[in-house]
């Protein structure tokens, strides 16, 4: 049985090293692990698959056990920290980082999502019990934050 890293294979891990990590063609990759061009590229397919299966697991997971906290273009960069350090104050979590930290953090996290120190679009931030943070796009995880919206909450009183 072949090892597993996550949810790569043995064979997916190297092609994605080798295509990925030393930018080599698929037909060097086939060349070097003895198969055909087209398999080393089907491989590197699922493994990108694999990877794309997983963070959406690990979204899905955060978004579902952490606290949400949206906000919307034009928010500025301090505004945004103000409304994070206050929602772990509301919900005594500790967070990882003084205010200095934060605006470096999310400034890293949003970058894509900001010009000068405000939003462009509309984010989506997640404050975990352990006081780490998390910030997508929102446009990135809208089909996540919908499916989670029309849970609802189990009213089985066998359950208690």
């Amino acid at each position: 049985m072949a090892r597993r890293f996550g949810l790569l294979t043995d064979k997916q891990l190297t092609v994605v090293a080798l295509h990925e990590g030393q930018g080599l063609g698929f037909s060097e990759i086939a060349r070097r692990l003895g198969t055909t061009r087209q398999d080393a590229a089907a491989t590197y397919r699922r493994a990108v698959a694999n990877v794309e299966a997983a963070w959406e697991t690990l979204v899905a997971y955060t978004l579902a056990t952490g606290m949400i906290l949206e906000a919307g273009e034009g928010t500025s960069l301090d505004e945004l920290i103000a409304r994070v350090i206050e929602k772990a104050d509301t919900h005594d979590v500790r967070l990882r980082w003084g205010r200095p930290e934060l605006y470096i953090l999310l400034r890293g996290l949003l970058r894509d999502c900001m010009k000068d120190s405000r939003l462009v679009e509309p984010v989506v931030i997640v404050l975990r019990r352990d006081g780490s943070i998390e910030a997508y796009p929102r446009k990135k995880i809208e089909h996540v934050l919908e499916a989670l919206s029309s849970l609802q909450p189990t009213t089985d009183d066998s359950r208690s």
